[in-house]
Parts: structure tokens; C-alpha cells; sequence
């Protein structure tokens, strides 16, 4: 990867806590950033403006709000996500800017290895299909995401909103999820010492939080354990992930990331006529093999026909993509050109001068 950072990385303690409020979770997050380097809050129920609360000593945080704040809210706030990391491991951080709702994302470079680390809050599931719907499109702005940012090992974590010991539509879509990115549940590796996470006001208990590894670099990971202590005022308990990052270039080795998007910006006039002119012909020939039946059907809460309609939904996306690669200018990401004397003379004094830089701003 061409990020770097000073070797100082090599055993991380996280956390991920849904705290139900921040107001609700600030008498126990001390307790947390007393034991940890890096926590990642979900519900802090923050908006832009509140951000400021989350400044603590010897941390610093990247955060989103979980609503629009340029709307007027209805009813209480909700979601949001948070990252705090410890200030002296600064050098090896780099914060992500995700657009999203419901992740939040920063980079954590060891070894010359870069992993992303992304704290989610998913959809609740309400047993329906929009709730899954609303899933499957929180997953694929997720996928979307993680496509475009260079990377040589993944870590997702935080509240899933699945107990993935129920088979339900929320398992199977975020099974395929993890196996479409080659990522294994780490705690469910550890069920001696994680036995739920969740404990609803009727009594019952969900494991709803969850860490999902490269599956590569599953041996990275030490232990997995859940805390239940008194003082803890929120229905989720905290799900503790250690990490052994020592040996993280030897069993995650660097590779060149390289993925191309589309580059509108260089696209001409002409250019974009013969992108539409593309997706006017597949849609053509997509549009004489629907069937009559799915689409003369005007019943809103139909269930017959969701199969057809996903086939559907993924066949526009598919006639969109070819389009887009056979006309559209691309560009693309990998590694950068190496230099003569960089690594021995100029490197370490950037790597030095940066990290002091951001010590500084912070």
C-alpha cells in the first residue's frame, strides 16, 4: 500500500458498544477509554453540531449522525456511529469519509499493511420486507464503499442487528454478504465467552453484535469476549476484539489495490451520447423479456413477484455497469511509483514530520 506509519502498532484492544444514547452511555464510557485504544459507539444519537462531545482526553474521533440535520426531527434522535482511537497511536490512523448513515470508517496502517476498520450500525430487523430491503441497500452502499477504498485486509464491526444463530432473511443476506467479501464472524469463534449481547426488557438475550475478519487474517485475533458489568446502563453489552498485529505483514502480506471507476468528470458530450445510447439499447432488450404479469402488477404489498423484481433490479444495474465500462473514461487506484532514495533517506523524516503535524492539529 503506499500509506505508512511508524512501527507502533502491535497488540490492539477494541471495543464496539451500542450505547442506546449518548447521555445514557457517558457515566460507563469512561470505563471503556480507561481499558481500551479503540472504542466504536453505535446509537450515540448525535447530531453534526454534537460532535464536540465526544472529545475526550487522549482521544480523538471521527463520527457521523445517524439522521438528516438539515431537516427538522421528529420524535427523539437516533443511530449514528463513532470511532475513538488513542492520540498517541495517531501516526497510524487515517480517518475515511463514508457519506453513509450507517457506517463510519478509518484506516489503521501496520507494517506497512493497511487495514480498514468500519464501525456499522445495520437496519433492526422487523421481520418484513422492507425491512430487508432496507438491509440489502445498507449493504450494498457498504460493499460500494469498501470497493473503492485500497485496502489489504477488512475488519467489520459493531451492532448487526441479526442474532446469526436464527435463521431469518437478515442471516441469509448478510451471510452472502461476508462470503462475497471473504470475511468469517470471529466471535462466533469464541462462544465460551461471548453468550449474547443483547438483553431485551422482557428478559430475552440476542447476540446481535458481531466482528467480522479477512478471513486470512483470522489468526490476527487473540480473543473475543463480551462485558457484562452493573454499571453498564445500556441493553447491549460491549464486545471486546484483541489483535495480535506483530505478525500482521507475514500473515497478511501487502498487495497492490488496484480498482477503476468511472471518471465522469473527463467524460465529453459525445462520450456521454454514446453512454446513453448504450443504456437505451440493453434496457430495449431487457424491456422485451419482462413479463407481462410482474409488470401490469399494482399491488404494493405483493410478495409473488419479489423474486422477479430483484432479477429485475439486478439486470438495470448490470445494463448500467456495461454501459458505463464500454464508453466512460476510467481511473484507477494501485500503487504509486517508487522513487529513488525515497525509502532510505526521505520516508522516516515524513513519516516523522506527519506524525508530529497531526499531534499538533489535534
Amino acid at each position: 500500500m503506499s500509506d505508512s506509519a511508524l512501527p507502533m502498532v502491535q497488540n490492539l484492544s477494541l471495543v464496539t458498544f451500542n450505547c442506546k444514547g449518548f447521555n445514557n452511555g457517558l457515566s460507563y464510557l469512561p470505563v471503556l477509554l480507561d481499558s481500551f485504544d479503540v472504542i466504536l459507539l453505535q446509537e450515540h444519537w448525535l447530531s453534526d453540531s454534537e460532535f464536540d462531545c465526544l472529545c475526550f482526553d487522549g482521544f480523538i474521533s471521527s463520527a457521523i449522525s445517524g439522521f438528516d440535520n438539515s431537516v427538522l426531527l421528529r420524535g427523539r434522535p437516533f443511530g449514528g456511529c463513532a470511532i475513538l482511537y488513542r492520540q498517541n497511536l495517531v501516526s497510524s490512523f487515517k480517518q475515511v469519509s463514508t457519506c453513509s448513515r450507517r457506517f463510519c470508517a478509518v484506516k489503521i496502517v501496520v507494517q506497512n499493511c493497511c487495514c480498514l476498520l468500519i464501525n456499522v450500525y445495520l437496519p433492526t430487523d422487523y421481520r418484513s420486507t422492507a425491512a430487508t430491503d432496507q438491509l440489502k441497500a445498507t449493504l450494498g452502499e457498504l460493499y460500494g464503499f469498501i470497493s473503492t477504498v485500497p485496502h489489504d485486509f477488512l475488519i467489520i464491526a459493531g451492532d448487526w442487528n441479526t442474532d446469526l444463530h436464527r435463521p431469518c432473511s437478515f442471516t441469509d443476506v448478510i451471510s452472502s454478504f461476508v462470503y462475497d467479501l471473504n470475511l468469517s464472524f470471529v466471535d462466533l469463534n469464541f462462544s465460551d465467552d461471548v453468550q449474547f449481547t443483547y438483553l431485551g426488557h422482557d428478559g430475552s438475550k440476542s447476540w446481535l453484535d458481531h466482528v467480522a475478519v479477512s478471513t486470512p487474517c483470522v489468526s490476527l485475533v487473540t480473543s473475543v469476549h463480551s462485558i457484562m458489568d452493573g454499571r453498564n446502563l445500556s441493553d447491549h453489552n460491549p464486545l471486546v476484539l484483541s489483535l495480535d498485529l506483530s505478525v500482521v505483514s507475514v500473515v497478511c502480506p501487502p498487495v497492490a489495490f488496484k480498482t477503476t471507476c468511472p471518471a465522469w468528470f473527463k467524460a465529453t458530450p459525445e462520450i456521454i451520447g454514446q453512454y446513453q445510447s448504450s443504456v437505451l439499447q440493453s434496457l430495449a432488450a431487457l424491456s422485451s423479456s419482462l413479463d407481462d404479469e410482474v409488470v401490469l402488477c399494482c399491488n404494493p404489498l405483493c410478495t409473488a413477484h419479489h423474486q422477479h423484481l430483484e432479477l429485475i433490479c439486478g439486470q438495470l444495474v448490470k445494463c448500467l455497469k456495461e454501459a458505463a465500462e464500454s464508453s466512460i473514461p476510467c481511473r484507477g487506484s494501485g500503487r504509486r511509483r517508487k522513487v529513488a532514495g525515497w525509502s532510505e533517506f526521505v520516508k522516516p523524516e515524513l513519516v516523522a514530520s506527519q506524525w508530529w503535524y497531526k499531534l499538533w492539529l489535534d
